[in-house]
């Protein structure tokens, strides 16, 4: 019957504020994230805090997604960032997308002079102090 549900997962995952290039030497205090996967529709969410940001290469992400984005989605799916403190850019908003097959959480910011969003350079996570993050989304894989 293909109304059966058939896969059904929860669990966690190791969340890292990384750059879309490399990041190394960074320490955290806090890296909860889990998910639940329901068929191919999977829902995150997490807390992540540096106590060391390190060293970061490229903009800002969020990597360690338990399973990569359908392929064909490109940013069709919104991140909830709900909750952030100690950024190295002078922040009053954030969002995050996750595009076709990745397992990357691009970060997106706004200031409060800014008309829209700006995709966060990594001064965002390496210029702050202790930066944490708190966040949700639900996306459609192909796993």
């Amino acid at each position: 019957d293909v109304n059966t549900l058939d896969d059904y997962q929860e669990g966690t995952w190791t969340g890292v504020l990384g750059g879309a290039t490399s990041q190394s030497g960074q320490t955290y205090s806090d890296q909860a994230c889990a998910y639940t996967k329901i068929g191919r529709q999977v829902s995150v969410s997490g807390y992540i805090r540096a106590t060391t940001p390190g060293t970061i290469t490229g903009n800002a992400v969020i990597r360690g997604l338990p399973f990569p984005c359908a392929a064909g989605a490109a940013f069709t799916s919104t991140c909830s960032i709900t909750d952030f403190s100690g950024m190295g850019v002078n922040t009053v908003s954030m969002i995050g997308y996750i595009s076709s097959t990745s397992q990357v959480i691009s970060v997106y910011y706004k200031t409060a002079a800014a008309a829209g969003y700006t995709a966060a350079s990594n001064t965002l996570w390496q210029s702050g102090t202790n930066p944490d993050i708190a966040f949700q989304m639900t996306y459609i894989t192909d796993a």
